[in-house]
């Protein structure tokens, strides 16, 4: 259970939070994600009630990767492009999002690149946790410009080296993205 927090995050920050398995770290990536309000208290952004915005328009600008991430069963190039369903189709945007996710040289090696369906279910090929877990960081760096940009244990399913060039490249892409829209 998630108490007695009073937490502020500068524009332009990166805060990690850290804490002991069932803390609250991922109810707090919710609360500030406004998928539900808190019982007490309020969470502000540049000080109005998250409460008394609009949530959809809100969750439009922030991107994230939950450890908890979805495997969709379409082609690489759809799955990726799930990350941001109001951007016109763009081949290069998602090669970009593929690249910041450290997943394009997978997405390039599959049978047919990005017309590959992923996922045994209807015929196509099968991937590994960790593999799985790039595309869905890839959808999250899909999207230009968020305003919030949450990554809850993106790297669980991969290797210590992997984990490191994942996090090193989110690190200079959230400086960018901070610089550019005080995310």
């Amino acid at each position: 259970m998630l108490s007695d927090v009073d937490l502020t995050l500068p524009a332009g920050s990166l805060v990690a939070v850290v804490g002991a398995h069932g803390s609250g770290k991922t109810t707090l990536v919710k609360l500030l994600s406004g998928f539900y309000p808190p019982t007490r208290g309020a969470v502000t952004i540049d000080g109005t009630d998250l409460q008394a915005l609009d949530t959809h328009a809100w969750q439009q600008r922030i991107t994230a990767a939950y450890q908890d991430f979805a495997r969709f069963e379409l082609s690489a190039r759809d799955s990726v492009r799930i990350g941001d369903l109001g951007r016109e189709p763009d081949d290069e945007a998602v090669w970009q999002a593929l690249r910041d996710a450290e997943a394009d040289g997978l997405v390039a090696s599959l049978p047919e690149g990005l017309q590959t369906r992923l996922g045994r279910r209807f015929g196509g090929t099968d991937l590994s946790v960790g593999q799985w877990q790039r595309i869905a960081l890839a959808r999250a760096c899909l999207r230009r410009e968020p305003l919030l940009v949450v990554l809850d244990e993106p790297t669980a399913s991969l290797d210590a080296v992997s984990e490191y060039a994942v996090f090193s490249r989110q690190v200079a892409l959230a400086r960018r993205t901070a610089a550019v829209a005080g995310a």
